[in-house]
């Protein structure tokens, strides 16, 4: 994959010889591969993570730990969130990046996802903020991306915030 830039603009296919289309096929694909190995490494390092972060709360909290399981799909979104603002169709294609089946499935997944990953994420103090308009966020990312990284190195769990203390957030 030396030398493969993400062109600004689609480049002319009329054009390139097969040869080049080719080329530039493979170049894609490889770096479609890439992307999705790095996404889907850490979505298994943050997968264990928020696993731990979910059995301490539910030993030290009791009925007030959040009561949703962890999937893939909570995890293939707080993957996809960062600091910059993700509109709702951005999430919808992390999230069903490998759907091979024609069609969408229903408009308020997105949603429904990102109110079940919220209670998740407020016990390390990363929450979720919606921008009107636009999508989603989460400022805290870097710190999320730390406290995986110091888990993935020595085990250790941040002391987790109850979830009464919270502001309410809202959708």
């Amino acid at each position: 994959m030396t030398g493969f830039i993400q062109p600004r603009v689609p480049p002319d296919f009329g054009l390139m010889t097969r040869d080049r289309l080719e080329i530039y096929a493979a170049e894609v694909d490889h770096a479609l591969r890439v992307v999705r190995v790095e996404a889907e490494g850490f979505g298994d390092d943050l997968h264990f993570f928020m696993r731990a972060v979910l059995k301490q709360a539910r030993a030290t909290m009791g009925s007030a730990a959040p009561t949703q399981n962890l999937t893939n799909t909570l995890c293939r979104i707080a993957v996809a969130l960062g600091p910059k603002v993700r509109s709702k169709h951005s999430l919808f294609a992390a999230l069903y990046f490998d759907r091979t089946e024609p069609g969408d499935p229903e408009g308020k997944t997105v949603d429904v996802v990102i109110c079940k990953l919220r209670p998740l994420l407020r016990l390390i103090d990363c929450p979720i903020e919606t921008v009107w308009g636009q999508g989603y966020s989460m400022p805290s990312r870097p710190r999320l991306d730390a406290l995986v990284a110091a888990f993935k190195a020595d085990g250790t769990l941040p002391p987790l915030i109850h979830p009464d203390t919270h502001r309410k957030d809202t959708t």
